[in-house]
């Protein structure tokens, strides 16, 4: 789960902008695969039971794609990914995404987001086919704790596969 901040010494301008995107009204907000929001904590269990419901059903979904990432500290911040079309029909409209987070060690904050880069598209992925990518982050701070979140979205804004990279 991202921690993207917003008016608070956390916030970037990647994660204000991505809160400005979904029209964050109050914290906290939680979005599953990229919408599917839970708005609010309310009562800690009411809370719990809506988040696990909807994690139960994306879950429960058979993958479009399979996603494999890595990271590299050495000279800057370079993500690699590589992704595969598991079904049987050729999908397109796809962007893969990148986010860089930190683990700052508290209760709070192990998945705060440090840099959101910009999307790339997937034009066309025939069945079994395989598309490597490799991006850049301009991040400037601290890279001790660091690691990178990589998912890919469909044109509707849905999260298809997820791929975590890491120390």
């Amino acid at each position: 789960m991202l921690q993207y901040h917003s008016g608070d010494k956390y916030a970037t301008p990647a994660t204000e902008a991505k809160a400005a995107e979904y029209g964050v009204r109050g914290f906290p907000s939680i979005y599953f695969d990229g919408g599917n929001p839970v708005i609010g904590a309310g009562s800690e269990l009411s809370a719990y039971n809506a988040q696990t419901s909807k994690i139960a059903a994306a879950l429960a979904k058979p993958p479009a794609v399979a996603l494999s990432a890595t990271v590299s500290f050495s000279g800057g911040i370079t993500v690699t990914a590589a992704a595969t079309n598991t079904g049987s029909s050729t999908v397109s409209g796809l962007k893969l995404y990148v986010v860089i987070y930190e683990d700052l060690g508290t209760a709070e904050h192990h998945y705060t987001v440090r840099d959101v880069l910009s999307p790339v598209a997937i034009v066309s992925l025939a069945s079994g086919a395989v598309q490597q990518f490799s991006v850049k982050s301009s991040y400037g701070g601290s890279q001790s704790n660091l690691q990178a979140v990589v998912f890919i979205k469909s044109a509707s804004g849905e999260v298809l596969q997820v791929a975590l990279a890491g120390k």
